[in-house]
């Protein structure tokens, strides 16, 4: 969590003004000037960047004006943290390889079972382009790569339960099935998924189709990055520019922006207009009916009270089309909706 924007409230956070924490008043260190052009948190925030001569200079502040120096610090060469070592890219051996080139080695492909892969590494099942543990690079569209379950020293999937008794709960890290956020031991999310995803943080396939909970999914943000105009290849999450979902691999959207929108779950501004791939974790607003007869679900419209909503949900009031905390989309002007 030390490496997102510090709110006024004393809340860290990438979308201060958003989540009502007030305006960003402190960058973290990866990102240490605050920069004057208000381009980031939906308009009304700083930007956090290493660098500022592009977003207007530093933030203007009170006293003495503190100046960008021209090269970034650099931490002393006995306390400089070792430079990790690259991830082994995907190697592709072919289809159904023969018995010549098995047993195939970390990160080569294609494999259908863990017997085809050398010593201790196992088959990595995959949907579309799902980078396996330990490897790096997309490889061939939904085909399977070996890797290394120990390599990591991640925790396992533990699938418990559908729907576990309170007994049960809150589930703990790497634990599943959970609905909500609430399933989950304080600090963790539930991460929802489709099919067989990888679970961020987490080893193992775990059952179809369930979701787990894992370490706040800031943990996992990512800076943007840009691979062009109408770039040829499927992009990565908060890679762009991408112009429609099927720009984008495997259950990735994509993000439509105007100026320098945040995109959810990714850090950093990006470039101007541009949209970029994103984990959707959060739900969509829904419009169901103006003074509707059955309590709401979460983002779903339009309520005018908390009673209209689910027991536990508030109906959040706005004007226009402004943000709604923990929904995606803008859903109707002036439309109300039942938040967690």
């Amino acid at each position: 969590m030390g490496d997102m924007a510090v709110c006024a409230d004393g809340k860290r956070s990438w979308r201060c003004n958003l989540d009502r924490h007030g305006p960003r008043v402190q960058c973290p260190c990866n990102l240490p000037f605050m920069c004057a052009e208000a381009a980031c948190g939906g308009g009304a925030d700083y930007c956090c960047e290493r660098d500022c001569s592009k977003l207007g200079g530093l933030r203007p502040c009170e006293g003495k004006q503190e100046e960008q120096p021209t090269e970034e610090p650099v931490t002393p060469k006995e306390k400089r943290p070792p430079t990790p070592a690259p991830l082994p890219p995907l190697k592709w051996i072919g289809e159904n390889p023969g018995d010549k080139k098995l047993p195939l080695a970390l990160c080569e492909g294609d494999c259908d079972t863990d017997k085809e892969c050398a010593g201790g590494l196992k088959c990595f099942q995959r949907d579309g382009y799902t980078t396996p543990p330990g490897c790096d690079g997309l490889g061939e569209e939904a085909f399977d790569y070996c890797y290394d379950p120990e390599g990591l020293g991640l925790p396992k999937l533990d699938s418990i339960k559908i729907n576990p008794p309170k007994s049960k709960l809150p589930l703990d890290v790497c634990s599943g099935d959970c609905d909500s956020d609430a399933e989950c031991k304080e600090g963790l999310v539930c991460y929802q998924r489709t099919g067989i995803d990888t679970v961020p943080g987490c080893d193992g396939e775990g059952t179809k189709d369930w979701d787990y909970c894992i370490e706040d999914e800031t943990t996992y943000a990512m800076e943007l990055a840009d691979k062009g105009i109408d770039p040829t290849d499927s992009l990565e999450r908060c890679t762009g520019d991408c112009d429609k979902d099927a720009d984008c691999v495997g259950n990735l959207k994509c993000f439509q922006r105007d100026g320098f929108t945040p995109v959810p779950h990714c850090l950093g501004t990006g470039k101007a207009d541009w949209d970029y791939c994103y984990d959707s974790k959060e739900p969509e607003l829904q419009d169901v009916d103006i003074s509707p007869k059955s309590p709401l679900e979460v983002c779903h419209g339009d309520c005018d009270k908390d009673a209209d909503c689910e027991r536990g949900l508030k109906c959040f009031q706005r004007d226009g089309t402004k943000t709604v905390p923990g929904c995606l989309g803008k859903g109707k002007a002036d439309w109300d909706y039942c938040i967690e």
